[in-house]
C-alpha cells in the first residue's frame, strides 16, 4: 500500500497547486531539496489529493525507494516486478550497466498500458547520468502515467527529452513551521515550542521539527547524541535496517533475527527516538538517520549489519509467497560486503535457476566475478554460470572467452555443462557439425538421466537446424526410450522439439497437432513457459495451415506476461497480420524483428522478418519488403538455419516478381529450388514465383509449366492447405492468357475453398481474380457477379489497408464503369486511386494502374507496361483487344493493332502466326501460304539467338512427344532448306538462318519479332 502523508502535514500549498496544475499535461516531475526537507511527504500528500481527482482516481500509485549502494538495473528490476513484468526474459547485455535500454522499454510499455503514478524516491543514490538517461527515455515514451522523482541533487536530462516540471523545496517558513508544530504537538500531547526557538533549532526542516517535539529537548538532543544513547540491540537493528536494500517487514524481524534479544523493546526504542517509521508496516529509516549512523560505525559492526540484513532477506525469501526473488540478489551482496563469499556462493547455487527464469540473471554477473577471485576452488562452476548467462544473452564471443579460460580439471557434471554451452555457441555461430559433436560429448558425460536427456534434445535440435528432420525425430524417439518413466516436462520438451522439426520440414498440420497434444497433456501449473512455447508453435503452424479459427484459439492462450513476453507479442502480431490487419501488424513485426535480432534470438527474429516482409508486401511497400526478406535470409544463413534461409529465397522471388524484376525473380527462385533443404510448400512457392514472373513477361506456356511443378511439390494429401495459393496463381494465368472460362471456374473453386477460416489477404486476392475473370468475360450475368465479388474484395482490402489489392479493386471498379460506358467515372476512379493510394511506381499494380489511366490518352505508357499487364488491360476493355503477344530478343509484351502495324514497318522480319505470314524488309515483302515455315522461323526467333537442337525444334514445330533421328531428321532438314530459300528471296545478300553446332540459330543482326496469339498457349 502506498504511504499516506503524516497528519501534521502543513504548508506547501503553493507547491502542490503548481504540480496539480501541470499533472494533466506533463508527465515528468522533479522535486529537489536537502535531506529532511520533506520531499517525500510532499509527494505522499500529492498522491492523496490525486486519488480524489476524477481523472486520476483509478491510477495505481507505486513507490520505489532507492537505497544507498543499489544499482540502476536493480531498481529497474524491482520496478518491473512491481508493475507485473518481473518474469520478462533476459535477452540482451548481461552486465548491470548495459541492461538499461531493454528494461526501460519494458517499463515504458507497462506504464503506457495502464495509468500509474510512479514515485521514485531518493534517486540521488544512483549514478546521475544513468538516472537522467532513463528518465529522459521514459518521458519520451510514456503517455498514460506520471513520473514523480525526488532527489537531493539536480538531474540534467539528455537533449531532446521533454522538460520536467521542477519544484525546489526549501525550508518551511515561520507560519508553516508553527502550523506543523501545533498540529504535531496536539497529536503527541506535548507542549509546543516558542516559534523563534523552533526555527532556530530546526531551520524549517520537517524532520527536525518532528525530532524536537518527540525528544522534548529543543536545546540539546542532537541526532548524534540520540544515536550514542541507543541500547546495543536497538543500535544493531537500526544498523541492519540502514544497510538493507529493502524495507524490512516488521512481521519477519523476529523470525529472521531470533538471536537479537528484546526485539520488541528495540523497535519501540527506535520509534520513540524518531529514528524509524513503523506506521506503514515496514521498518523505514530516514536518510539523515542512516547517514549519521553509518558515519560513526566501525568495519566490524558494519559487517555484522550486512549479516543481519542478509538474514532479513533470506527470512522473506523463505516465508513470503511468491518469494521476492530480488532479495536473493540483495542477500548475496550483503554476504559479500560482510566478507562471507562461501555464504554468497551457496545462495547463488540455491536461487540462480529461479532468478534466471525471472529474467534477473544479469544481476548475478558482478557478484560471480567477485566470487571467482574469492573462491578459487569453485572457479570452474562459477565460470560455467557466467558463460551460461552470456550464452543466454547471445554474447557468444564473450562466452567463448570465458569457456576458453577453464582448465582441464572438471568433474563429469561440469564437463557435461561445459559441452552443452560450447555446443550452443557452435550452433549459434553456424558450426552445426561441431555443435553435434559437443552435444554427443555432453550426453556421454551426463551425471544423471535428466542431464543426459537434455543434452540429447540439444543434439536433436542441431539436426533440425541442419534440415535433417527425419534424423532429428529418430534421436528424439531414442532419447525418450532411454527414460524409465518420462516426466510430463520431459515429454513436453521432446514434443516441443518434435513440433519444431515438423515446422522446419513445412509439415504444419503435424506440427500443430503435436503442439496441441503436448500442451493439453501438461500439468496445470509449474510449466507455464513450456506451455507458452507449445501454444505459440501451434498458433504459427495453424496459420500456415490456413486454419485461422484454430490459430485464434491458440493465440488467446498465450501468456504475454510469461517468461517470453517479447516472443508472445511477436506471435500475437503474426495472428493480427493473418487476420487482415497488415498495417498494424507490420509495425509490431518490424519492431520485434529489430529487437530480437539485436538481442541474438535468431529464430524468432527470422520469423518476425519473414511475416513482417509479407505484411509490407501486402501494403504495397515492395522495396521495404524485399530488403527485410533479404536481411531475414542472411540472418538465417549466418545462424545455420538452412531450411528457413531457402524459404526466404522463395519469398524474395515472389516479391521480385511483384516488383516487375523478373530476371531477379527467376534467379532467386532457381537458387531456392537448388537447395536440398527447401520444404515442399516453399518449393511450390518458388515455382509460383517463376510462374508469376513468366505471366508478367507474357510467357503463358512457361508459367503453366511451373504451376504444374508447384502442384507436384505438394501432391501429398496432408499438404492440401497449400493448394489454394497455387490455384489463385493458376486462375490469374488463365485470365492473363485469355482462357476466361477456365479462369472463372478455377477462381470460383478457390473462393469456395477459402470461405471458411483462411487469411483475409488470400480470400481478397481470390475474389479479385474472380472479379477480373467475370469482367473480362463480360456477359451481363458476369458483370452482376463481378460487382458483388468486388465489393467483398474491397471490404477486406480496405480493412487490412492492403494497398496492392486496393489498387486492383480500383482498376476493376473502373473496368466495370467502362463496361457500362461511364468512361469519365472510370478515369476519375483511377485518378483517385493513384492520388490516394500512391502505390510504389515500380510494382506491377502501379504499372497496370498507370497504363489503365493512359489507355486512349496517347501518353505512350501502355507501350512500356509489362506484357502480362497489357494483356490483362486488353481483356478488361482498357486497350484495343488484339489478343496478340509480340516476342523479340528483348522478351515478350502484349501488342495492339497499332503496334502490329508499326512493327511491320520497322522490322527486318515479322512472323505473324495469327495469319501464317512472314513479313520481310519492313513490310515490302510478304511470304504467304507457308504455315509450317512460319512456325519454324517463329521457334528460331523465340530462341533469342541461342542455337536450337534438332530434337527440340522438331518437337516444338511438329508437336510430337519424341524425336527419332532416323525417321524425322530428313523432314526437318528439308524444312530448314525451304525456309532458307524463302528468306534468300527477301535477303539475297545475307544468310538469315545459321548452322550452330548440332542445331540452328537466327543470325546476329537480324531485327526480327513474332506475333503470337494470346490464347494459343492456354
Amino acid at each position: 500500500m502506498f504511504p499516506q502523508p503524516v497528519g501534521s502535514f502543513a504548508g506547501r500549498r503553493a507547491e502542490l497547486d503548481r504540480i496539480l496544475a501541470h499533472i494533466d499535461q506533463d508527465n515528468l516531475f522533479f522535486v529537489y531539496g536537502v535531506g529532511g526537507i520533506g520531499k517525500s511527504e510532499l509527494i505522499y500528500q500529492l498522491m492523496r489529493e490525486l486519488g480524489a481527482a476524477p481523472r486520476w482516481a483509478d491510477a495505481i500509485p507505486v513507490l520505489i525507494d532507492v537505497r544507498p549502494g543499489t544499482t540502476a538495473p536493480r531498481v529497474l528490476a524491482e520496478l518491473l516486478a512491481t508493475l507485473g513484468s518481473g518474469r520478462a526474459p533476459r535477452r540482451g547485455q548481461p552486465t548491470e550497466q548495459a541492461h538499461l535500454s531493454e528494461q526501460l522499454e519494458l517499463v515504458a510499455r507497462r506504464l503506457d498500458e495502464r495509468r500509474h503514478l510512479l514515485f521514485l524516491d531518493d534517486v540521488h543514490h544512483l549514478p546521475a547520468a544513468e538516472v537522467a538517461e532513463a528518465l529522459g527515455y521514459l518521458a519520451r515514451h510514456v503517455q498514460q502515467s506520471r513520473l514523480l522523482v525526488a532527489s537531493r541533487r539536480e538531474l540534467r536530462l539528455p537533449p531532446g527529452a521533454p522538460p520536467p516540471v521542477i519544484t525546489n523545496r526549501g525550508p518551511l517558513d515561520a507560519g508553516a513551521a508553527e502550523a506543523m508544530m501545533t498540529a504535531l504537538a496536539s497529536r503527541l500531547q506535548v507542549p509546543p515550542l516558542a516559534p523563534e526557538q523552533l526555527l532556530r533549532s530546526s531551520h524549517g526542516s520537517p524532520f527536525h521539527i518532528h525530532r524536537l517535539l518527540v525528544r522534548h529537548a529543543p536545546a540539546t538532543g542532537s541526532l548524534d547524541d540520540t544515536l550514542a544513547e541507543l541500547p546495543a540491540s536497538a543500535r544493531r537493528l537500526l544498523l541492519a535496517a540502514s544497510v538493507a536494500q529493502h524495507r524490512p517487514a516488521l512481521a519477519t524481524l523476529g523470525r529472521a533475527l531470533p538471536e537479537l534479544g528484546g526485539l520488541d523493546d528495540a523497535v519501540r526504542e527506535l520509534e520513540q527516538a524518531f529514528l524509524v517509521d513503523l506506521g506503514r508496516g515496514d521498518l523505514v529509516v530516514h536518510d539523515l538517520v542512516r547517514e549519521a549512523l553509518l558515519a560513526r560505525t566501525d568495519a566490524a559492526a558494519l559487517a555484522t549489519a550486512h549479516d543481519d540484513a542478509a538474514a532479513l532477506c533470506q527470512g522473506a525469501l523463505l516465508t513470503d509467497q511468491p518469494p521476492p526473488l530480488l532479495l536473493a540478489v540483495d542477500a548475496i551482496h550483503h554476504h559479500l560486503a560482510a566478507g562471507r563469499p562461501a555464504e554468497a556462493w551457496r545462495l547463488i547455487e540455491r536461487w540462480h535457476s529461479a532468478l534466471a527464469a525471472a529474467g534477473s540473471e544479469h544481476l548475478l554477473q558482478e557478484p560471480l566475478q567477485r566470487l571467482r577471485a574469492a573462491l578459487p576452488a569453485h572457479e570452474v562452476a562459477i565460470d560455467l554460470l557466467v558463460a551460461r548467462g552470456l550464452v543466454r544473452a547471445s554474447l557468444v564471443e564473450q562466452a567463448s572467452r570465458v569457456l576458453a579460460r577453464l582448465g582441464a580439471e572438471r568433474s563429469d557434471a561440469e564437463e557435461a555443462r561445459f559441452a552443452v554451452l560450447a555446443g550452443e555457441i557452435a550452433q549459434r555461430t553456424g558450426d552445426l557439425p561441431g555443435a553435434e559433436r559437443l552435444f554427443a560429448r555432453a550426453v556421454a558425460c551426463a551425471h544423471d538421466p535428466d542431464a543426459r536427456f537434455q543434452a540429447q534434445l540439444q543434439g536433436a535440435s542441431t539436426a533440425i537446424f541442419a534440415g535433417e528432420g527425419d534424423r532429428a525425430r529418430a534421436l528424439l524417439t531414442a532419447a525418450l526410450a532411454e527414460l524409465e518413466a518420462p516426466t510430463p516436462r520431459q515429454q513436453a520438451r521432446a514434443a516441443w522439439a518434435l513440433t519444431v522439426s515438423w515446422m522446419f520440414d513445412e509439415r504444419y498440420e503435424r506440427a500443430a497437432e503435436a503442439a496441441h497434444r503436448a500442451r493439453a497433456a501438461l500439468p496445470a501449473s509449474g510449466h507455464d513457459d513450456l506451455a507458452n512455447q507449445l501454444t505459440m508453435a501451434e498458433t504459427l503452424a495453424s496459420i500456415e495451415c490456413n486454419d485461422m479459427p484454430r490459430a485464434r484459439r491458440a493465440a488467446g492462450l498465450i501468456d504475454e506476461a510469461g517468461l517470453r513476453a517479447r516472443v508472445a507479442a511477436l506471435y500475437r502480431a503474426i495472428v493480427r497480420h493473418a487476420d487482415g490487419d497488415a498495417a498494424g501488424a507490420s509495425v509490431a513485426l518490424l519492431e520485434a524483428h529489430d529487437y530480437l535480432r539485436g538481442h541474438g534470438d535468431s529464430i524468432n527474429a527470422y520469423i518476425a522478418g519473414y511475416h513482417g516482409s509479407a505484411a509490407l508486401a501486402e501494403l504495397g511497400m515492395l522495396g521495404e519488403a524485399q530488403a527485410l526478406a533479404q536481411r531475414s535470409a542472411e540472418l538465417a544463413e549466418r545462424a545455420g538455419l538452412l531450411a528457413p534461409a531457402a524459404r526466404s529465397l522463395a519469398q524474395q522471388a515472389l516479391f521480385a516478381a511483384e516488383a516487375v524484376q523478373c530476371g531477379a525473380a527467376h534467379a532467386l527462385a532457381d537458387r531456392a529450388l537448388a537447395s536440398p533443404h527447401l520444404g515442399p510448400r516453399s518449393r511450390a512457392k518458388a515455382h509460383c514465383a517463376h510462374a508469376h514472373a513468366f505471366t508478367i513477361e507474357g510467357d503463358i506456356a512457361r508459367a503453366l509449366e511451373h504451376v504444374a511443378h508447384a502442384r507436384a511439390a505438394i501432391a501429398e494429401p496432408e499438404l492440401a492447405a497449400a493448394h489454394p495459393a497455387i490455384d489463385i496463381e493458376h486462375a490469374a494465368i488463365d485470365l492473363v492468357g485469355g482462357n476466361l472460362e477456365h479462369a472463372v471456374a478455377r477462381a470460383e473453386r478457390v473462393v469456395a475453398d477459402l470461405r471458411h477460416g483462411a487469411r483475409d489477404h488470400d480470400v481478397a486476392k481470390a475474389l479479385l481474380v474472380l472479379t477480373a475473370a467475370h469482367v473480362a468475360r463480360g456477359r451481363r450475368s458476369d458483370l452482376l457477379v463481378a460487382q458483388r465479388t468486388l465489393a467483398q474484395a474491397r471490404a477486406l482490402a480496405d480493412a487490412g489497408k492492403l494497398r496492392s489489392l486496393q489498387v486492383g479493386c480500383a482498376i476493376l471498379s473502373a473496368a466495370l464503369a467502362r463496361r457500362e460506358h461511364r468512361d469519365r467515372a472510370a478515369h476519375e476512379l483511377l485518378s483517385d486511386a493513384l492520388r490516394e493510394l500512391d502505390p510504389e511506381r515500380g510494382s506491377v499494380y502501379a504499372g497496370t494502374l498507370l497504363a489503365a489511366l493512359d489507355s486512349g490518352g496517347g501518353g505512350g505508357l501502355a507501350a512500356r507496361v509489362v506484357p502480362g499487364a497489357m494483356a490483362l488491360l486488353a481483356h478488361l476493355g482498357f486497350s484495343e483487344a488484339v489478343d496478340c503477344y509480340l516476342i523479340d530478343q528483348h522478351g515478350r509484351r502484349a501488342a495492339t493493332a497499332g503496334d502490329v502495324a508499326r512493327e511491320r514497318e520497322l522490322r527486318d522480319l515479322v512472323v505473324d502466326e495469327l495469319r501464317a505470314v512472314i513479313v520481310a524488309r519492313r513490310g515490302q515483302l510478304e511470304i504467304t501460304g507457308r504455315p509450317m515455315l512460319c512456325t519454324l522461323l517463329s521457334a528460331l526467333i523465340q530462341a533469342r539467338g541461342a542455337a536450337v537442337p534438332p530434337d527440340a525444334l522438331y518437337r516444338q514445330v511438329w508437336g510430337v512427344a519424341e524425336y527419332h533421328p532416323l525417321q524425322h531428321r530428313n523432314t526437318l532438314y528439308v524444312a530448314i532448306n525451304r525456309l532458307r530459300s524463302c528468306l534468300r528471296e527477301a535477303f539475297p545478300s545475307r544468310e538469315v538462318i545459321e548452322r550452330a553446332g548440332a542445331g540452328w540459330r537466327l543470325a546476329d543482326g537480324v531485327d526480327a519479332c513474332v506475333l503470337l496469339a494470346v490464347r494459343k498457349a492456354s
